[in-house]
């Protein structure tokens, strides 16, 4: 399926922003719903995680499993999903990923809402008929309400100030090498660590996610994807009267990085290679969107070349079959 148009970020009607251009989109999903096809002949590299790494925003030349395949000569197939959560995403790699026979596995864990996914996706399962889960409701699946939500957005005059809520969740960003200021808008705050329960449950799955991947013969990474404002936040110019002046961005990638040593994972943090990138001038992400830019993208296939190359390469090992899989919770 081809899908061609031109779509606002999605902080454009979340924060109220005004005299934003959409963005021109040229989208392919392949029969089984993802963005990439799913080649007959298997794959090398197979990468799971969510809207991160669907990046609905970008086109197809942009995707970051675009850019491993030609930029690091490694067939790679995107298998993630928009809304999935660890446990979702666990059952895609079992089910679509693990049958492609790749040599490497990389598990994308995006600090912005996995652990929120995680909690409504166990809320669900645990009770479906009382905890409603997005994506289900008839309203939303619906084509003539999706047609009329589009035209009610085509039909829209754009705002010509920014909301109340758009001034405070936003900032200035001056990049290196341009005499002119960019806002950058924001939608995941930095708050103290809440949901630990959720964060149990996404440890299951990635530790499940390495041992399957390693019986199965692949190597396992796991790729820690910051929000946003983990990268902008040191070189962000706002007022007192701002949200963000109140956000602490919290010790999530500590805690990830410990806990993958010590349940014997591979760990890549991309937040410092981000920031480098935004220092250099580079903006990683998307203005008006929560979401990666092309830059970004690009960036983190550079990222991953060395990992990837040295992965593919490792003479070490695998699992022995006979390993448990046991709660890792350091």
């Amino acid at each position: 399926m081809q899908i061609r148009g031109n779509v606002p970020g999605r902080l454009v009607n979340t924060l109220g922003i005004a005299g934003r251009a959409p963005h021109p989109v040229a989208l392919h999903f392949g029969d089984e719903g993802f963005r990439d096809d799913l080649p007959r002949d298997g794959t090398d590299v197979v990468l799971i995680g969510d809207s991160m790494v669907v990046s609905e925003f970008l086109s197809d030349e942009a995707m970051l499993s675009t850019r491993i395949t030609a930029d690091l000569g490694l067939p790679t197939v995107s298998l993630a999903v928009n809304g999935y959560g660890p446990q979702q995403e666990l059952d895609v790699l079992l089910n679509d990923g693990l049958p492609l026979a790749p040599d490497v596995v990389v598990w994308f864990f995006f600090e912005g809402d996995d652990l929120i996914d995680t909690r409504r996706f166990q809320k669900f399962h645990e009770a479906p008929d009382r905890n409603g889960f997005v994506g289900l409701h008839f309203g939303e699946r619906s084509l003539v309400a999706n047609s009329l939500a589009a035209l009610a957005w085509a039909t829209t005059p754009q705002r010509e100030t920014d909301s109340d809520l758009a001034h405070r969740r936003s900032c200035d960003i001056r990049l290196a090498g341009s005499t002119e200021s960019r806002r950058i808008y924001f939608r995941f705050d930095a708050q103290p660590l809440k949901h630990r329960s959720a964060l149990l449950q996404a440890k299951r799955a990635i530790k499940t996610a390495q041992l399957r991947s390693e019986l199965s013969g692949a190597r396992f990474l796991l790729v820690y994807v910051p929000a946003k404002f983990r990268v902008y936040a040191e070189r962000c110019a706002y007022g007192p009267e701002s949200d963000l002046v109140h956000w602490r961005p919290d010790d999530l990638p500590e805690r990830m990085l410990h806990w993958s040593q010590a349940a014997g994972i591979e760990f890549i943090d991309l937040t410092r290679g981000l920031q480098r990138a935004l220092i250099k001038g580079e903006s990683p992400y998307l203005e008006d969107d929560p979401g990666l830019s092309p830059v970004g993208q690009a960036r983190i296939a550079q990222g991953l070349l060395p990992e990837l190359q040295a992965l593919q390469s490792d003479g070490r090992p695998l699992l022995d079959i006979s390993s448990p899989i046991i709660d890792w919770e350091p």
